[in-house]
């Protein structure tokens, strides 16, 4: 089975984005009684939640250190201080309030959808938030410490530049542990959700006989092939990575958020130019990554194919062994192993032209700072702390803006592997879900068997196996059903069993 990639490139991103959704709404809300767009403005309002609250922290511990030590707050946080009252002196206040009131409120309003622990799932997916927008906070700030640092360094104001030294350290040493935090939260929301998952696709997969009907060991008749990997592998991969890719997104967009502003107000020019060179940058390496995904979805099937034929042997080893069928078999399996291989030496190309390209935007972009900020320093309109600042800010912004780029290999293996799950997801429902035939000529009473006027057709009804058929058993009776092989025999069987429909 290939990936169809070929279709434009809004088409593409509305189906993967419609994938994504049906994967990976239910674990937060369920699909058939919310949206796309409330399920979207439910994590809107989860940032709004959380950007009250830190707010809220952040104001608290100000104001117990300002009531403890004030003389000590004043010296290393005055700054700190200052902006929160003035934010909370000005519409900006009321803005915060309002927003965090408005999240809660769409919470309290989805209260009946978030039972079955969904709130719980919610409530983590906060708390790994919090952590983000605190570290952000926290780099951000290190921003203006890099700055007045640099600059007590530069004119030797030595007591100046122990004291920032100190409030320097102060910053690792508060968002270290936050940081581990939140890897580990994200870990265990990933585990949650992956058990929740393969709970849920097993569920489907074992009801109304989707098992058999897919009948996944003909790989030739079925559109689902190794739902063992799908259910083991593909679903490990996706809560993993689409976390991680959630997380990575709420992280870059936070970091351009609170360092865009900083960039602005020293250079409006180098803020202009980042912009144009990572739109151009992120262009081009989008366009080779669309390859890179098409060949991604095949390596997934290649290496599974690859291992259900060893297993094939290991489970047959008894039958290969009698007729001595080695010979076939090792050709199999090098088959398989020869189309790996082949594949992944093309995913190697694009891996490399990828690679290539991504490096040298990044070594290019290191040279903006100097270019664009040079002239500035050398006519005094900044000073060397400022320019300092500068390239920290560009390189926090560049790195946000540069998410995508950066991660442009995982997220074709994220995407690959969202078709192939999702695929599998919506062909199990449909199959667990299908009605029983009502055409199902089959009664069954009180343990017997009355079969009437049945024709029965092979799977796809391209051959007819038997025809007008009509049989009584009653319960305790016995019936011996004998015939020449390939009479229909084994047929029978399973039209009387349920596995095929007359």
């Amino acid at each position: 089975m290939t990936a169809t990639v070929a279709a434009g490139p809004l088409q593409s991103l509305r189906q993967q984005l419609s994938k994504l959704r049906h994967l990976s709404q239910p674990f937060f809300l369920p699909l058939d009684q919310a949206s796309g767009w409330q399920f979207l403005w439910l994590l809107v309002s989860l940032l709004f939640c959380v950007g009250g609250l830190v707010l809220a922290l952040l104001t608290g511990i100000i104001r117990s250190l300002e009531q403890l030590q004030p003389a000590l707050t004043e010296k290393y946080f005055g700054g700190v201080a200052a902006t929160i009252s003035g934010i909370w002196s000005s519409w900006w206040g009321i803005g915060f309030v309002s927003l965090f009131i408005l999240g809660a409120a769409s919470f309290v309003a989805f209260r009946q959808q978030l039972r079955q622990r969904r709130w719980l799932h919610w409530l983590l997916l906060g708390v790994i938030v919090v952590m983000l927008l605190s570290v952000n906070g926290i780099n951000a700030g290190i921003g203006f410490i890099a700055r007045d640092l640099t600059n007590a360094l530069v004119e030797k104001q030595e007591a100046n530049f122990y004291r920032i030294l100190i409030i320097y350290a102060a910053c690792f040493v508060v968002a270290l542990p936050i940081r581990i935090s939140q890897f580990f939260f994200t870990y265990k929301l990933s585990n949650i959700w992956r058990d929740w998952l393969s709970k849920s696709l097993i569920g489907d997969y074992m009801s109304n006989r989707a098992y058999y009907v897919l009948n996944p060991n003909d790989e030739q008749a079925t559109d689902v092939d190794n739902p063992d990997q799908r259910i083991t592998e593909d679903t490990y991969a996706f809560t993993f990575q689409s976390l991680g890719f959630t997380i990575g997104i709420f992280d870059a967009l936070l970091t351009f958020s609170l360092n865009i502003l900083i960039l602005w107000s020293i250079s409006q020019v180098l803020t202009f130019s980042l912009f144009g060179y990572s739109a151009v940058a992120t262009t081009l390496l989008i366009l080779a990554g669309r390859k890179l995904v098409g060949l991604q979805f095949d390596q997934l099937r290649y290496e599974a194919d690859f291992r259900y034929g060893l297993v094939h042997i290991r489970d047959n080893a008894e039958s290969i062994a009698f007729y001595a069928g080695e010979e076939p078999e090792s050709q199999e399996t090098r088959r398989r192993l020869d189309t790996v291989i082949r594949n992944f030496n093309l995913i190697i190309n694009w891996r490399v032209i990828i690679d290539v390209m991504r490096r040298t935007t990044n070594y290019a972009g290191n040279f903006f700072p100097y270019l664009v900020m040079a002239p500035a320093f050398f006519m005094g309109e900044v000073d060397y702390g400022g320019f300092v600042q500068a390239s920290f800010a560009y390189g926090m912004v560049e790195g946000s803006l540069f998410f995508i780029v950066n991660q442009i290999e995982e997220l074709a293996k994220f995407t690959a592997g969202i078709s192939r799950l999702e695929g599998f997801q919506s062909k199990v429902e449909e199959v667990s879900t299908q009605p029983l035939d009502p055409s199902n000529q089959i009664i069954q009473s009180g343990g017997g068997i009355v079969i009437r006027h049945a024709d029965l057709y092979t799977p796809k009804g391209e051959l007819p196996v038997i025809r007008d058929l009509n049989l009584s058993v009653n319960d305790h009776e016995r019936m011996l059903v004998v015939g020449p092989s390939g009479c229909g025999k084994t047929s029978l069987m399973r039209m009387i069993s349920g596995l095929w429909s007359p």
